[in-house]
């Protein structure tokens, strides 16, 4: 592997999750805490929503996804292999939704 590579994939290393994570976690529960309107019922609410549905959104993701993956092949002429793409997806929807301004 290239030094490039390497350098890449160092920079991306799983351990280097796992605080921005327990820092959102704790940010979720902290807004959860301080709303006045919430109650443990409509948090169960979440529980009880129909499997079909729920299965029909990750239905929908997956298809949303291998479209772009498969737009991603086309437009580098096959240059990236499905893994590649797959990479290059994910990063992109992580850039686009911390982008986000209200």
């Amino acid at each position: 592997m290239d030094p490039k590579a390497q350098k890449a994939l160092s920079t991306l290393n799983l351990n280097r999750i796992w605080i921005p994570v327990l820092l959102g976690l704790s940010a979720v529960m902290y807004l959860i805490t301080q709303d006045d309107h919430f109650t443990w019922q409509s948090l169960r609410l979440v529980g009880e929503a129909n499997i079909w549905y729920m299965l029909l959104v990750v239905l929908v993701v997956f298809i949303h996804d291998g479209a772009y993956i498969q737009r991603l092949r086309i437009l580098t002429h096959k240059e990236l292999s499905w893994v590649r793409c797959f990479n290059v997806l994910i990063l992109w929807e992580i850039t686009f939704d911390n982008n986000i301004s209200f």
